[in-house]
């Protein structure tokens, strides 16, 4: 099992990782991507928006290649794989950051029960992307380590065991 980070985490981060920077390049950053990001111009982003979003910053990095041919034979969707193979840490970046900012319990204008804090809002907006490249981060160690897992053992056993081999220098003995 090979150490650090997967080609195909380097890849997705590349994306995100300035835009959750607290720095000038960030914000930049951000005012685009919030902007792509709210494409009604409420102010607030869905988990679907966002989604939307992730999907279109990584087709846009990563587009369709028809000179290259995947497992299939199809074209290659390099932005598309990158997309489906860390869609698990798309739904826990939303709730971390949604979760941020205090909520006032105010019913939104235009619906039944929804609050600002079923959304993630702009000022929020930095903590999506460092929380994907977070989750995304700990969801490649797992997979790296669940998949290379030897069926001898247990799972949880086998886990913990790659973990503690992963990160040797900050887990105690």
């Amino acid at each position: 099992m090979a150490a650090g980070p997967t080609k195909d985490l380097s890849e997705f981060t590349a994306c995100f990782y300035e835009m959750g920077q607290k720095s000038a390049e960030g914000e930049k950053l951000r005012a685009v991507g919030f902007k792509a990001a709210d494409p009604n111009g409420n102010g607030l982003c869905s988990l679907a928006e966002l989604e939307t979003f992730v999907l279109q910053c990584l087709m846009s990095k990563y587009p369709k290649d028809p000179k290259k041919k995947d497992h299939r034979g199809d074209p290659l969707e390099r932005g598309r794989d990158l997309f489906d193979a860390f869609r698990p840490s798309y739904i826990r970046a939303f709730n971390d950051a949604k979760d941020y900012k205090a909520d006032n319990g105010d019913v939104l204008e235009g619906t039944k029960t929804s609050t600002a804090d079923d959304f993630v809002s702009k000022g929020e907006f930095r903590l999506f992307c460092a929380y994907l490249c977070i989750y995304a981060s700990m969801f490649d160690a797992f997979t790296k380590v669940w998949f290379t897992s030897n069926s001898r053992t247990t799972h949880r056993t086998t886990f913990l065991l790659g973990v503690r081999r992963k990160c040797h220098d900050v887990l105690p003995p």
